[in-house]
């Protein structure tokens, strides 16, 4: 999986782990308007933390299974694997600081809740 997309899939996990609705679609992450404040409140706490761990962004995952040996693999292993091989979120703190900085001020306002 090339870098940018194991970066967003990173981002879509994290911001789901914060309780944010989050999709990928092509090269967009999709956020329904009604978890707008949700989002802003995951987007500034992901900044200012280090990036999660990608074990646990992996067990988010509702199929891990991709390979053809995976479904002998336990859980803890699976999830490293995954990892591994799709989610790069040493990318999240940086990616998050960077959308918080391309909001409109008003936007910002007017989703904190």
């Amino acid at each position: 999986m090339v870098g940018a997309k194991r970066a967003q899939l990173a981002l879509v996990l994290a911001l789901t782990s914060h309780g944010v609705t989050a999709n990928s679609e092509g090269i967009a992450v999709t956020v329904p308007a009604k978890d707008g404040g949700k989002l802003v409140a995951a987007l500034k706490t992901l900044a200012e933390r280090p990036a999660p761990e990608v074990e646990v962004l992996a067990q988010l995952v509702p199929d891990m299974k991709r390979a053809k040996y995976d479904a002998y693999l336990g859980d803890e292993l699976l999830a490293r694997c995954y990892a591994s091989e799709h989610i790069k979120a040493a990318r999240v703190p940086i990616i998050a600081a960077d959308l918080l900085s391309r909001l409109p001020a008003g936007v910002k306002t007017t989703f904190e809740t």
